[in-house]
C-alpha cells in the first residue's frame, strides 16, 4: 500500500469531520434567525446595521462564518462532488450499474423519514402566528400538512415550496448531481491533464446562472468543483507535500484556509459594505463557491487538519451530519413556536441539543440501515444486470 492510500481513510474522515461543522453551522443558522432583528436583517441583505452593533458582529463581521447556513451548503455540494467522484477517477472499472440505485436509496430513505418525522412535528405542536414577531417565523406558521404536500416535499426531485422541512431545496440539487454523476466526469475528462480549466468553467457557469437567475446553473457547477478537485487530486498532493516542506508551511496552510473562509462570507463581510456595485453582486455567489472549494481543499490535502477533523466529537458530528441537517429544521422552528421568539437563547438552549441528540438516534433508526440497504440493492442490481 501507498503512503498516499494509506493515509486516503485519514483524509475522508477528516472530510468527514468538515461536513459535520459544516451541518453545525447551518444548525447555527436557523437558529439566529429565529431573532426577529436578524431575520429582517437576513431578509433584506444589504440594510447594514450600525458598525459595531452586536447586529453587525453577528452578520458582517468574521464572526458571520459561524452562522453561515446557506454558506455552509455549498462546502456540502463541494464535498459530495469530491468524494462522489473519487472511486471513478481512482479506480480501474467503477460499478455504474450499482452506483445509481444505491445512491438513490442513500438519499431518498432518510428524506422520506425526514419529511415525515416534519409533518408529524408540525401537527403535534401547532403554529400560532401571535406566538413570533419575526418576519422569516410568521411566514411559516401557516403550514399545511396533508399526503400532498408530504409526498410533494418528499420526492424532491423537481422541486418544490419545502414548507414542510425547508432544507430540502439543497436535496434537489444533490440528487440531480448524483444522477448526472458521469456527465461532469465526462466535463472533468475532457480537460485531460489541465483539470483546473473545469475550476474556471464552473465559476463562468454559476456566474450566467447568476445573471439568468437559473437556479440549476448556479448550483450544479458547485458540484463541478469538488469533480475538478478529485480529478486534481494527484497534482494538489505534490503541492501540498512543497507547501509543507515550506520553513513555515503551517502559516501558509492556514493562509489559505482564511482565504478560503473570507471568500465564504465575501458577500456579508465585504461586499454588502461597499457601495453598490452591480458586478460584485454578480460575483458574490462564485466567490462564495470557490471559497467552499478552497476550504474542501485544504481540509484534504493538509495534514495537519485532520488532528482536529478527526478529533472524536467532530468525528461524531460527521458521523451524524446528514441526519442533522434532516432534521434539526423541524425541531428549532417547534421549538420557537411553543417558547416564542422573544426567549430566543432558551430557544437555542433547548433546540440546539434536541437536534444533537435526535440525529443521534435518526442516524442510528434510519441513516445507517438505508445505508447498509443501499450496498445490498446495488449488489443486488448488478447481479441482476450481469446474469
Amino acid at each position: 500500500m501507498s503512503a498516499d492510500s494509506a493515509d486516503a481513510p485519514t483524509r475522508l474522515s477528516a472530510l468527514d469531520g468538515l461536513r459535520g461543522i459544516a451541518a453545525l453551522i447551518v444548525v447555527a443558522h436557523h437558529v439566529v434567525r429565529v431573532i426577529p432583528d436578524v431575520a429582517v436583517n437576513f431578509l433584506h441583505a444589504g440594510d447594514v446595521p450600525a458598525v459595531g452593533s452586536w447586529l453587525w458582529w453577528l452578520q458582517y463581521s468574521p464572526l458571520k462564518v459561524l452562522t453561515a447556513g446557506p454558506e455552509s451548503v455549498l462546502v456540502f455540494f463541494v464535498l459530495s462532488g469530491f468524494v462522489l467522484s473519487l472511486a471513478p477517477f481512482t479506480r480501474d472499472r467503477f460499478d455504474w450499474i450499482s452506483y445509481m440505485p444505491r445512491r438513490v436509496v442513500r438519499l431518498f430513505v432518510p428524506t422520506v423519514a425526514a419529511v415525515v418525522f416534519a409533518a408529524a412535528l408540525i401537527l403535534i405542536v401547532p403554529r400560532y402566528a401571535s406566538s413570533v414577531h419575526g418576519p422569516w417565523l410568521a411566514g411559516l406558521f401557516d403550514v399545511a400538512v396533508t399526503p400532498r404536500t408530504v409526498l410533494t416535499d418528499a420526492t424532491i426531485l423537481f422541486g418544490a415550496p419545502f414548507r414542510i422541512d425547508g432544507v430540502m431545496w439543497s436535496l434537489v440539487w444533490e440528487v440531480w448531481f448524483s444522477l448526472l454523476l458521469p456527465l461532469f466526469i465526462a466535463v472533468v475528462v475532457l480537460c485531460r491533464r489541465f483539470w483546473w480549466i473545469s475550476v474556471i468553467i464552473a465559476f463562468g457557469a454559476s456566474t450566467v446562472g447568476v445573471v439568468l437567475h437559473q437556479e440549476w446553473l448556479i448550483y450544479l457547477p458547485v458540484f463541478l468543483l469538488g469533480v475538478a478537485l478529485a480529478r486534481g487530486a494527484g497534482d494538489l498532493r505534490v503541492l501540498a507535500a512543497r507547501v509543507d516542506a515550506l520553513r513555515y508551511g503551517t502559516a501558509v496552510w492556514w493562509m489559505l484556509l482564511a482565504v478560503g473562509m473570507v471568500a465564504i462570507i465575501s458577500r456579508w463581510m465585504i461586499i454588502d459594505q461597499l457601495p453598490r456595485n452591480h458586478v460584485l453582486d454578480v460575483l458574490a455567489f462564485p466567490i462564495t463557491a470557490l471559497g467552499a472549494a478552497l476550504v474542501t481543499a485544504c481540509c484534504a490535502f493538509w495534514g495537519g487538519s485532520s488532528r482536529f477533523l478527526t478529533w472524536k466529537p467532530v468525528a461524531w458530528l460527521g458521523r451524524v451530519s446528514f441526519s442533522l441537517y434532516l432534521v434539526h429544521l423541524p425541531i428549532v422552528l417547534s421549538t420557537a413556536f411553543l417558547i416564542g421568539d422573544e426567549h430566543w437563547l432558551r430557544v437555542a438552549a433547548i433546540s440546539v441539543p434536541l437536534s444533537l441528540l435526535t440525529a443521534w438516534g435518526f442516524y442510528k433508526v434510519v441513516e445507517a440501515p438505508a445505508h447498509r440497504l443501499s450496498v445490498r440493492v446495488g449488489r443486488m442490481t448488478a447481479r441482476a444486470w450481469t446474469s
